[in-house]
């Protein structure tokens, strides 16, 4: 499902998966957020399972997602190292 979202971006507006019951492994989200660079509401509340050795977004890619307006990744642990790097950017951005 989400290799289709990626083949068409320009088309995709919405993604809503939240709650999804058969839950995304988080790795796939570094990918599929890069290919997503026209998207405006991005909502993965409660889909990501596991956790990553790296950034689940890399700011480089908030950076160029221009059109995003609603990002949820609410119950997705987010580590203490990344919390503070993420702050100052959404600070940055209202």
């Amino acid at each position: 499902m989400l290799d289709a979202a990626v083949a068409a971006p320009q088309a995709l507006q919405v993604l809503d998966v939240s709650n999804n019951t058969g839950r995304f492994p988080a790795a796939i989200v570094p990918r599929l957020v890069e290919g997503l660079a026209q998207i405006k509401e991005l909502k993965l509340c409660g889909s990501l399972r596991e956790e990553l050795d790296g950034p689940l977004i890399y700011f480089e890619t908030l950076d160029c997602l221009y059109a995003l307006e609603e990002l949820d990744l609410s119950k997705f642990k987010v580590r203490a190292r990344t919390h503070a790097p993420m702050r100052s950017i959404i600070l940055h951005a209202c």
